[in-house]
């Protein structure tokens, strides 16, 4: 019988060779190689998400055995993205609203738990009150969060403090989204008590320039004395779900500071909207829906008549705590 003989060339032989040397060589190539930024990253990530409270580098360091320096990286990108964020006074870090995005269908963390950082964000660097308000059902304006400066005099607002849903800046963002006839906006404008009444060709003025630049501003018509800037949150039918507003003593802040954070306050709502309320055509339905029972089991605050008066805002003196191949074919003859 014919017998097919294979000549192998001088490189042939050898690579025949190495492989019987070592069988599993050519197999153990074929294994894929983890990415080392992303182990690494997601390393921080669990860490931060193991902690019961925020973390510095040196702790994360530790934790994790990532060296300093590309922890710190990593971190500072991980912050500008928001999916940690980063507390300025203790250099500090947890996690960030943007996991809320990746999350919002299988956690029910509350909006406001997921909204906090940002707002201890805004406090510090603005060094003014950023409040949080829930847009109710029935109308009204609730005041469901908050985070305080550093500064040595303050303004306080206590939680559940309640207003009419057009009182403030925040009044003039909502009614920015209104559809409704200018009577209508009339009658809604009268409920509030303005201590510094203003006429309602003003505040429709003002409810325009709210529509165009997204942000609104309250100098001590609604309380005499404060200044308060405010933009808002809206879900996917663009519906106002949430309020926030930075509050000041009057003159405490620069016109230019109080611009810069009614442009921050536009940008964290816009930010905090496409992560707390995705658009369908970029979320699947049933993320939707997961999303929409998170939000159904999120605080539920029940308004009371719109001519009640709670206790003013005050001005308190805090107690100042200071805390991111080729190779050659065999011939066959």
């Amino acid at each position: 019988m014919a017998q097919t003989v294979i000549r192998l060339s001088e490189k042939g032989k050898r690579t025949l060779k190495k492989t019987r040397e070592n069988p599993t060589k050519k197999a153990t190539a074929r294994v894929p190689k983890d990415v080392g930024a992303v182990v690494n990253a997601l390393r921080i990530l669990r860490c931060l998400s193991g902690s019961s409270k925020p973390l510095g580098v040196a702790a994360v360091t530790r934790a994790t055995g990532i060296s300093a320096s590309t922890a710190f990286g990593i971190l500072r990108t991980l912050a500008r993205l928001h999916y940690v964020s980063f507390n300025e006074s203790d250099k500090t870090y947890r996690l960030g609203l943007a996991m809320a995005e990746m999350a919002a269908g299988l956690l029910g963390v509350s909006h406001a738990e997921l909204i906090r950082p940002e707002l201890e964000r805004l406090a510090l660097n603005y060094e003014t009150l950023i409040l949080l308000w829930r847009i109710t059902e029935d109308n009204r304006l609730v005041l469901i969060d908050r985070a305080h400066s550093q500064t040595a005099v303050r303004v306080e607002i206590k939680l559940g403090y309640r207003m009419p849903l057009l009182a403030g800046a925040i009044g003039r963002c909502v009614a920015a989204t209104l559809d409704v006839p200018s009577s209508e906006l009339r009658r809604r404008f009268a409920i509030p008590r303005w201590q510094a009444p203003l006429s309602f060709d003003d505040f429709e003025k003002q409810v325009f320039d709210a529509r165009n630049r997204g942000w609104s501003l309250d100098d001590g018509q609604l309380f005499r004395g404060l200044t308060s800037v405010a933009a808002l949150v809206v879900d996917e039918e663009k519906r106002p779900r949430f309020g926030m507003s930075g509050v000041s003593i009057t003159g405490q802040q620069s016109p230019q500071a109080l611009t810069a954070l009614g442009q921050d306050l536009v940008a964290l709502a816009a930010t905090i909207g496409s992560a707390l309320f995705p658009r369908p055509d970029i979320v699947s339905t049933g993320r939707s829906e997961a999303g929409a029972r998170s939000a159904s089991h999120s605080e539920v605050i029940h308004a009371s008549d719109e001519s009640a008066a709670p206790a003013l805002p005050s001005y308190v003196l805090p107690t100042v705590n200071r805390m991111p191949g080729s190779g050659r074919r065999a011939r066959k003859t």
